[in-house]
């Protein structure tokens, strides 16, 4: 299980914001159904009553839309989209070095400089593409400067 983690605006303090798990069968991310939020974990953050519901119905809809596959969708946080191109194997690149967590920004800045070259990886061969995203996993690694 990898968590995404968000930093909060006033205190900077790091807060889960959707944890993820492969579903082995098919090596699709899927959102894990335990941890997508519960109107208590919003309103503990400091959300008003509304505002947390809405949080809530949007985590529902996302777990149960929420397959990564490569098709041209995105996942969603708040304000941020990223392709699930991008977030497939940036959380490939964290399961492979064995850590379990990742910033958003990080996700961010690695869709910003690298989002092209992982997009290209969806022309490639199986041996090809394999070879391709083990060279970005190190890049990615490297880019993320908050891995936990």
């Amino acid at each position: 299980m990898i968590t995404v983690t968000g930093s909060k605006r006033h205190t900077g303090k790091a807060v889960p914001l959707r944890k993820f798990r492969r579903d082995e069968s098919d090596g699709n991310w899927v959102v894990d159904l335990n941890t997508a939020g519960s109107i208590t974990t919003y309103l503990e953050r400091g959300d008003d009553p509304d505002t947390a519901a809405d949080k809530v119905v949007s985590a529902i809809m996302s777990q149960r839309h929420g397959r990564l596959a490569s098709d041209g969708t995105v996942w969603r946080f708040g304000k941020t989209a990223v392709p699930v191109i991008v977030m497939n194997v940036v959380l490939n690149a964290i399961r492979s070095a064995g850590l379990i967590s990742v910033q958003l920004d990080d996700i961010k800045d690695v869709q910003t400089h690298n989002g092209s070259d992982i997009k290209k990886l969806i022309g490639l061969s199986a041996d090809a593409r394999k070879h391709a995203e083990n060279a970005l996993y190190a890049v990615i690694l490297q880019r993320c400067s908050t891995l936990g």
